[in-house]
């Protein structure tokens, strides 16, 4: 395989297990919000990842979980797909040149200041990119399987059965609504 071959091979590889982590964390995005798979869609196109990985934050923050251990992976992982998006970034939107030893990208930043950092990935580097990666697929998938009935969904679909049917000028507060929701997942028989 050329240089240049072996370089766009690399980027395509890591831009193919991007984009499966950015489907698993849609999925749990819609899980956690409780969305069929069409509203989900719609909502999932038109929002950047760092939008979905906020929205997950604070969905997985509502849940009431014993397992502390399990939400702080899930925070951390969350925030783990924030920082690949980063490189994601630098990847999509830059230009590029295969190497010998890797990729170096032609990266311009001018976030209130203009700067020319040098940004070159090994071959290693997109190896442990794309184990990251499939690392973090997997630990949404998951955390998705963990939570097909937990009374975070509940709330979901308390919260918006309560803002479709009440009157405008009578809607409660969102800590009554959060406060009720949560009573009802709980008087329904969810486990915390």
């Amino acid at each position: 395989m050329s240089t240049q071959q072996k370089g766009y091979s690399a980027v395509g590889e890591f831009i193919f297990f991007f984009a499966g982590m950015e489907s698993e964390l849609d999925r749990l995005l819609r899980s956690l919000l409780n969305l069929r798979l069409l509203e989900g869609s719609i909502i999932t196109s038109n929002i950047d990842i760092s939008t979905k990985v906020y929205i997950v934050r604070s969905a997985v923050s509502m849940i009431p979980m014993n397992d502390k251990e399990t939400l702080q992976s899930a925070r951390n992982d969350s925030i783990s797909v924030g920082k690949v998006a980063e490189k994601r970034n630098i990847l999509a939107h830059n230009g590029f040149s295969p190497t010998e030893d890797g990729v170096e990208f032609f990266y311009f930043k001018a976030k209130g200041k203009v700067s020319l950092p040098e940004e070159k990935w090994t071959y290693d580097d997109f190896d442990q990119h794309i184990a990251e990666m499939i690392r973090l697929s997997r630990a949404l998938s998951e955390l998705n399987k963990s939570l097909p009935d937990h009374p975070a969904k509940k709330l979901a679909g308390n919260l918006m059965d309560i803002i479709n049917h009440s009157d405008p000028g009578l809607r409660p507060g969102l800590a009554q609504l959060i406060a009720l929701g949560t009573q009802n997942s709980i008087n329904d028989g969810g486990s915390q």
